[in-house]
């Protein structure tokens, strides 16, 4: 649908967030889901992605899918897991509590441990992928 004028504009933005805002919330309380048996399984990586977009081009599915793609990565990188930046502000949260600054190993250390665990997550994507292709 074409925005035509000032009035389609001013509603259509606070739609536009209203719809954000549900598709953030429903992924929200999924979130639990990816802690259990099944939730493991269904996580994947471009295979995953490339499935949910239909067989025949339909821009608006491609821009929906864009938007709950670039919501999820913003989302994503606000969770506590160090080496995103909501680890980072996780540990300035810290430091501001205990009111002393964390040695540069500790913070690398924490780095490292979720930079491998954000690798695990990539590597369990794959994984998922490549089964669901073989089999």
């Amino acid at each position: 649908r074409c925005i035509r004028d000032v009035s389609d504009l001013a509603t259509c933005v606070p739609a536009g967030a209203a719809h954000g805002c549900d598709v953030l919330s429903g992924y929200l309380s999924d979130l639990r889901y990816l802690f259990s048996a099944a939730g493991v399984k269904s996580v994947g990586s471009v295979g995953t992605i490339g499935s949910l977009f239909p067989a025949a081009w339909n821009w608006n599915a491609f821009w929906q899918l864009t938007a709950f793609i670039s919501l999820m990565l913003a989302f994503m990188n606000f969770l506590p897991i160090p080496m995103l930046d909501g680890g980072y502000i996780f540990i300035t949260l810290l430091e501001m509590i205990t009111r002393r600054r964390f040695s540069d190993k500790v913070i690398e250390r924490v780095n490292t441990i979720g930079f491998y665990f954000v690798l695990a997550l990539m590597a369990l994507g794959i994984f998922n992928d490549v089964v669901k292709f073989i089999f």
